[in-house]
């Protein structure tokens, strides 16, 4: 018998987010009555869908009461913290009653999920599943956020009946720290069969373009100005860098990105962003070296880095050396990392990147392989599954 679970998160399909596209492909594999999905967004209203709703049923937490910050504000946010978990939880546990859940799963990316998902399966008395698509703690620059994280840990990590994790690097680090065994659940891709790529020689090609899509933040900022300069010194003017992203233009702006070669675009829906990742001529996935959160680029798995995989498009990625990113792509040949601050090394790799065709058409093969073996949605629903299905 399938259990019925109660999954935390700040973002679910219909929204744009790349924790609710995993979401949204692991769960279109389950039984839409084994869950039930319980957001602080309100999914209620279905205009401007980005991705399918899932079949399962939504369920609105409204905003939790606040203290007034008048004095001592690092102390009241920190109390509102505590406050919105207590709150949250009981809500959560009463949600979680109501319809015979006996399996809590809280995702991270909302810092008061964990801990609430913690309190209200106390509540409940059944199973506690903490889903970490990103390092709970060091998400948050340091401060008070990054201080409410470490509190919260204490609980969160009791006696767990299984911690979900996107990768390697951070089940390890996990483990370090709390002593808790982790099961991987990876980023899946799309479609891990999409058909497969031609990659002509692109000496003597007039438009070439290395894409990006996803989400500009904090996060890759540098990576992202990195870039662009190396284009730039290529001093080949149809070598276009595109970014498909919803951050907002003048953000991009300010941050320095935007210039020559460097064109900004929509986000691209979900039915569409296959299509614009494979008619690319290289892809990339950035992490800066100049991030306040230094710590999470080293155990982060982009959700994109499956979809780019299967594409069969080169892969240029930018990330520390000890970083999952630049193991996984140099363990399996997938491809090229730059993994320090040097605009040398940059340029030399990009060039090989864009020029080097044998390079190009071996790491293209090896990365449909491991699209395949790695990162196929079926899989991710069954290790999913699994993980709920031992919850005890």
């Amino acid at each position: 018998m399938t259990k019925k679970i109660a999954i935390i998160s700040h973002a679910f399909p219909p929204s744009w987010s790349g924790q609710a596209v995993i979401l949204g492909r692991i769960l279109k594999y389950l039984d839409p009555s084994s869950y039930h999905l319980i957001s602080r967004q309100d999914y209620r209203e279905n205009a401007n869908d980005f991705i399918p709703r899932l079949a399962g049923a939504y369920h609105y937490l409204p905003p939790e009461p606040q203290i007034k910050q008048y004095y001592f504000v690092r102390q009241m946010m920190k109390a509102n913290f505590l406050l919105a978990a207590l709150v949250r939880g009981r809500r959560i546990a009463r949600l979680i009653r109501r319809n015979g859940c006996q399996v809590v799963m809280a995702c991270s990316g909302d810092i008061v999920d964990l801990p609430a998902g913690w309190l209200a399966a106390r509540l409940a008395g059944i199973p506690f599943i903490p889903y970490l698509f990103d390092d709970y703690t060091y998400q948050w620059p340091v401060g008070v956020h990054r201080d409410m994280a470490v509190f919260f840990e204490r609980f969160i990590y009791r006696r767990p009946a299984g911690v979900i994790v996107p990768n390697e690097f951070l089940g390890r680090e996990i483990t370090r720290r709390h002593g808790v065994n982790c099961s991987i659940v990876r980023n899946c891709c799309d479609d891990p069969g999409l058909p497969a790529k031609e990659l002509p020689s692109l000496t003597d090609k007039q438009q070439i373009d290395i894409v990006f899509t996803g989400a500009i933040y904090h996060m890759n900022f540098g990576s992202f100005r990195m870039l662009a300069q190396a284009v730039r010194r290529l001093q080949q003017p149809g070598v276009t860098l595109h970014l498909y992203t919803a951050t907002d233009r003048a953000i991009l702006e300010e941050q320095g990105i935007l210039g020559p070669q460097v064109e900004h675009h929509e986000h691209v829906p979900s039915d569409q962003v296959n299509r614009v990742q494979q008619e690319a001529d290289l892809l990339f996935v950035p992490f800066a070296f100049d991030t306040p959160v230094w710590e999470l680029a080293k155990t982060s798995a982009p959700g994109k880095l499956g979809d780019y995989l299967a594409s069969g498009t080169p892969i240029l990625g930018m990330a520390p050396s000890d970083s999952f990113t630049t193991w996984y792509l140099r363990e399996h040949d997938a491809g090229l990392v730059v993994d320090r601050d040097d605009a040398a090394f940059l340029d030399a790799t990009l060039r090989q990147a864009l020029f080097d065709d044998e390079l190009r058409r071996r790491q293209s093969a090896n990365a449909r392989v491991r699209a395949i073996g790695d990162f196929g949605p079926e899989k991710a629903a069954q290790d999913f599954q699994a993980v709920v299905e031992a919850a005890a």
